[in-house]
């Protein structure tokens, strides 16, 4: 038998096993999930909701789970819902007192009524 310098028997080109191909796939959603998060965190959350959205549907199609924009998504309703909390809580600050500095003023209305 015919062998090779390397001690190992000399391979037949037609018996050689196929090049492996690469099967590292990547999350087509996944960029799309980070920039929604990001955009969430810095105030753009409602940005943040659409992006995690799409990067949720994308990852689904290509059959991934989808977890960053699934995250995107999540912080982006809890974001808004933070935000319009604290915009109703700070309206209602300014409300109050607006109302209480113009009822401490005493401003005589009836006086000024009574001049005209």
């Amino acid at each position: 038998m015919n062998r090779h310098p390397s001690g190992l028997p000399p391979s037949d080109p037609l018996m050689s096993p196929a090049p492996l191909q690469a099967t590292n796939r990547s999350d087509p959603g996944e960029t799309l999930g980070i920039i929604s998060i990001f955009l969430d965190v810095i105030g753009f959350s409602l940005i943040g909701i659409v992006l995690g959205v799409i990067s949720r549907n994308k990852s689904r199609a290509a059959g991934f789970d989808g977890v960053t924009g699934k995250i995107g998504l999540i912080l982006g309703i809890v974001f808004t819902i933070l935000t319009t909390a604290a915009l109703a809580a700070f309206t209602a600050l300014l409300v109050t007192v607006y109302n209480q500095n113009v009822n401490d003023l005493n401003f005589p209305i009836e006086q000024i009524e009574q001049q005209t």
